[in-house]
This record gives C-alpha cells, structure tokens and sequence, in this order.
C-alpha cells in the first residue's frame, strides 16, 4: 500500500514551512532598528544620554554613579554591543553607554 498524504495534510504543512520561512530573523529586526538621537522627542522626554558620565545628578536626582543602559532591566540584545534595543522605546537603538529616567535595576 503506498504511502499517502491527504491535500489537507500537505496544505498545512507548506503552509507552515510558509510562515517559518516569511518570518524575520531576529537579525533583520535589529538591522531595521535606527539608533536614538538624543534630539528625538522620545529622548528628550526620558533625559537619555549617549554617555551616563556626562548625567548632571543634580538634574536628574534617581541617577547614582554606575548606571547605565549596560546594566538597564529594560536593555535588551547580546551583551557587548554597543547599541541594542531598548523595551521602552520601540524602533530605537540606545548606547549601552548611555542613561535615561527610566533606568531599572536588573534582577
């Protein structure tokens, strides 16, 4: 008896290998991704800075020495490079150097 695959059956599965393949790689999303100006109104909005040793503590109270993007809960991407993903703002690239308001103690 030879072996038999239903249309449904061979439907489904080129559909999936479909989507698998249409799929970005996680590589794509970050090489779409533009890095941050610290003029964007996002910026501007959270005090982000391109280097967290130039943070004036004096107007940004929450800040202590040592903060940065680096060590950010909200930093995502390979520890390493340079300019990753931020969970805050979307689209956008951040210096691992760099610091925000929002800067969140890792767990």
């Amino acid at each position: 008896m030879p072996f038999e695959i239903s249309k449904r059956i061979l439907v489904k599965g080129l559909t999936g290998i479909g989507v698998i393949v249409a799929l970005p790689s996680h590589r794509s999303r970050a090489d779409a991704l533009t890095r941050l100006k610290v003029d964007d109104p996002d910026a501007k909005k959270l005090g982000y800075l391109e280097d967290a040793s130039k943070v004036d503590a004096r107007t940004n109270p929450n800040f202590a020495p040592g903060q940065s993007c680096e060590n950010c809960l909200l930093l995502e991407g390979k520890p390493g490079e340079s300019f990753r993903p931020c969970n805050i703002l979307p689209g956008k690239l951040v210096n691992a150097h760099g610091w925000c308001r929002s800067w969140t103690i890792e767990m």
